[in-house]
Formats: C-alpha cells, sequence, structure tokens
C-alpha cells in the first residue's frame, strides 16, 4: 500500500497495544517481488526503504511485536540483519 497508509497501520498497532486479539503487526508488501506480486498493486511494489525499517524500529521500541515480509531482491545489503537486530521476524 502507499507509505501513509503504512504510516497509520504502525500508529494503529502502537495504539493497539494490548488489547484483546492483538498480536503484533504484520508487514506484508511492499516490499516484495514484482512478478510475484499476487493481489499486491503494482504501482506500491518498492524496495525496502529507511521508513520502514524506522517504522519496524518504533513499533519494536513500543513493545509491538512485528513481523514482515520481504523478497531478497527487494532489500540492500544488511537490511535484513538491521531488521532481526531490531527484533522483527523476517520472512523471505
Amino acid at each position: 500500500d502507499a507509505p501513509e497508509v503504512l504510516a497509520a497501520a504502525v500508529e494503529a498497532a502502537i495504539a493497539a497495544k494490548g488489547m484483546q486479539g492483538i498480536l503484533g503487526l504484520h508487514i506484508e508488501g511492499p516490499h516484495i517481488s514484482l512478478p510475484r506480486r499476487g493481489t499486491h498493486a503494482v504501482e506500491y511494489v518498492r524496495p525496502l526503504d529507511k521508513a520502514t525499517i524506522a517504522h519496524v524500529a518504533r513499533l519494536r521500541a513500543e513493545g509491538v511485536r512485528v513481523k514482515i515480509t520481504l523478497a531478497p531482491e527487494a532489500v540492500q545489503r544488511g537490511q535484513i540483519a538491521e531488521l532481526v537486530a531490531l527484533g522483527a521476524i523476517v520472512s523471505l
């Protein structure tokens, strides 16, 4: 989705932390394979960026669990290690 939608989801997950049924946030897309994007809109598929890493850092700082699904070709060297160091579950 658009970057502002991810930002809103992050805010909602932080606000909902601790509520019944809220386990964390799964960020699936937009950092996925363009040819294997499934139902994700092509205009939102993009490489992993600093903004998403900052969202993950903020969620983790607030104690919100994070799972993030990425395509290996959508990341730069060191970014997966950075996400893991933040405590995110990374699915490739």
